[in-house]
């Protein structure tokens, strides 16, 4: 596919720039009267800090964005951030390279400030270099004039034409809406989702009411996204009564020392649903397939041994026989890779579902060794065999820590609700064809918080302001959320960019 233009992109990057003069400006305007050697009330703190983060949203569109951008048109070679800034001082932008380094050293300072009796000092620093950045803004501002082409932007695109746009790193005509839903399918049915679940007929059905309902710009098919791999191994499950999905509960592994020596890899048989997921995916493929990316559910290597161990078991297993853990995920990864392929053959994608491996169950380096390895394999022999979607592995939890072990599986897609970093993981990230979906609390569009929705999703717009590989998303959608309340929360989600 085709890359935008720079010129184009510019265009895109002087309105998030402008818009983020109005919001620094704002912010420095209700800071800059306060007396900062005195106690401080809860307000001030609340209105400083958040001239601090805005700082850093900033920092991040002239040194990441705009910088680069234009030289890009400039046919400039990229080189490093050091280089970019010694270029930005010949074009007048910093009075020169001592404060460039200090504008761009506040913001890293602000990202790892946590102590509150160091954070004095650093809002009035903030508040001294937020009038300066504000000055360089104008001048880049300015100076960018003369690329700019009145284009408008693009017309109204196929949702599968603005994920692949999005994907490509190409401006689109807003950014996609991605909300997570699955048990809330079967609401959309008037069905349980434990019924729909054990149902091919009924998933695809879920799907594609969804699809009809929201018109959102990824279908991921699935009920019970979490529990299809650990039951074929064997694993009961409950009925899923009422509004619930089933849940795990047998773990087969549990009694005495692990051994999986005796774990056979299942097939697609009647006694499992390995088969209907995938009957599920093939018939959403085909109906909607051509205008809409469609994605199939499994669990990840790590959570299917989680729940054929139990979850205590395995990380005590860890300290006391790392290598028949790395055993028993040898065969989960070969179930994930086996299952994976045979949903990417019918041309979907692949969202591995690691619920057990997020923070703070486990720390980052049980990450790396543990659940790294295993999800990299199944990504990769998905990559190296078939053109999908990118593959992708969800997770909650701080994913801002996660950040270099997920470049490192090799998926496609990050999840990052409202507090998360966005600015530090766009640093993480660079080129690389990752997109970052931002996420709201799905309880308060489940409960109608629009108050406190319409902040979240500011903050969110304001953290990604200038991307490109960016989807608007929230966690799982309960299934007692009313459809109208999520259409509000798309309808927000469209607004907050104009």
């Amino acid at each position: 596919m085709k890359e935008h233009a720079p010129t184009d992109l510019l265009r895109e990057l002087r309105k998030d720039l402008r818009q983020m003069v109005h919001w620094l400006q704002r912010s420095l305007d209700m800071c800059g009267a306060m007396e900062l050697d005195g106690d401080l009330s809860d307000e001030q703190y609340d209105a400083l800090e958040a001239l601090t983060s805005r700082y850093a949203r900033a920092s991040d569109i002239v040194f990441q964005r705009m910088l680069r951008c234009l030289d890009r048109i400039e046919l400039e070679s990229p080189g490093t951030l050091l280089d970019a800034i010694h270029r930005a001082e010949k074009r007048g932008f910093f009075r020169d390279e001592r404060q460039a380094r200090r504008l761009r050293e506040l913001r890293n300072e602000i990202a790892h400030e946590y102590v509150t009796d160091n954070l004095v000092p650093l809002l009035k620093f903030t508040t001294e270099a937020a009038a300066e950045l504000l000055e360089v803004m104008a001048r880049i501002d300015q100076y960018s004039q003369k690329y700019e082409k009145e284009t408008a932007r693009p017309s109204e695109m196929k949702p599968i034409e603005r994920m692949n746009a999005v994907r490509a790193g190409q401006v689109v005509d807003h950014w996609p809406f991605v909300p997570s839903i699955y048990e809330h399918g079967a609401r959309l049915l008037d069905k349980s989702p434990g019924e729909v679940s054990r149902s091919a007929e009924w998933m695809a059905e879920a799907a594609l009411a969804g699809f009809e309902t929201y018109r959102h710009d990824l279908v991921t098919v699935g009920i019970d996204i979490y529990n299809i791999e650990a039951e074929a191994f064997g694993c009961r499950l409950s009925e899923g009564q009422g509004k619930s999905i089933p849940g795990v509960t047998s773990h087969p592994l549990a009694g005495g020392a692990l051994d999986p020596s005796g774990l056979a890899i299942p097939k697609p048989a009647p006694g499992n649903r390995l088969g209907l997921i995938a009957e599920a995916v093939e018939r959403v493929r085909r109906e909607i397939g051509d205008e809409v990316w469609v994605y199939g559910c499994m669990g990840g290597p790590f959570s299917q041994a989680a729940e054929l161990r139990g979850f205590e078991n395995l990380i005590i297993d860890m300290h006391e026989a790392p290598e028949r853990v790395h055993a028993l995920l040898e065969k989960t990864a070969a179930l994930a890779t086996e299952q994976a392929c045979r949903l990417a053959a019918l041309g979907a994608g692949v969202n591995l579902f690691e619920s057990w491996a997020t923070l703070p169950l486990i720390a980052p380096p049980i990450y790396e060794q543990y659940v790294v390895p295993y999800n990299k394999r199944v990504i990769d022999t998905v990559r190296a065999r078939y053109q999908t979607p990118p593959p992708a592995v969800i997770l909650g939890g701080d994913t801002t820590r996660l950040i270099d072990l997920f470049i490192a599986t090799g998926t496609g897609l990050i999840a990052a609700d409202y507090l998360a970093d966005i600015g530090f993981m766009r640093e993480k990230i660079g080129d690389r064809e990752i997109i970052i979906r931002g996420c709201v609390d799905p309880k308060m569009i489940e409960w109608g918080d629009w108050a406190g929705l319409e902040q979240m999703v500011c903050k969110l717009a304001e953290k990604a302001a200038g991307m490109t590989r960016y989807v608007w998303g929230c966690g799982c959608v309960s299934y007692d959320t009313p459809p109208e309340a999520l259409l509000r929360f798309k309808e927000m989600t469209l607004v907050a960019q104009q």
